[in-house]
């Protein structure tokens, strides 16, 4: 099956991640959104994210507009691993579908 796409979807899930890293860089904005992006999925294919060869036989990750829900996945959980290997905080929504910042899984005061 195809990743989700459209609002509360997996690629709104992944690119609100990359915008709540994108904000928290030390010393202002040094990466784009597409650097993070990219540094982010090739950091996702030692957790399984999947890969293609391109022209010069250079291994890269996958397009997301290819991959299943299942790949989709396994980006989402390496952003949240590699968040938490660096004490960032990420948007997730809770139970009530209240957007709440979260750090290691554990929401976080507003002023944090």
């Amino acid at each position: 099956m195809k990743r989700t796409t459209g609002w509360r979807s997996q690629n709104h899930h992944i690119w609100g991640h990359i915008r709540d890293i994108a904000k928290q860089q030390p010393g202002g904005k040094k990466f784009s959104e597409s650097q993070i992006h990219w540094m982010l999925k090739c950091d996702a294919v030692d957790q399984g994210y999947p890969t293609v060869e391109w022209i010069d036989g250079t291994v890269i990750p996958k397009s997301e507009s290819k991959i299943t829900t299942k790949e989709a996945y396994i980006l989402i959980e390496s952003i949240h691993a590699f968040a938490d290997r660096h004490l960032l905080w990420l948007h997730e929504y809770n139970e009530k579908g209240k957007k709440i910042k979260m750090i290691g899984g554990i929401e976080i005061g507003k002023d944090f």
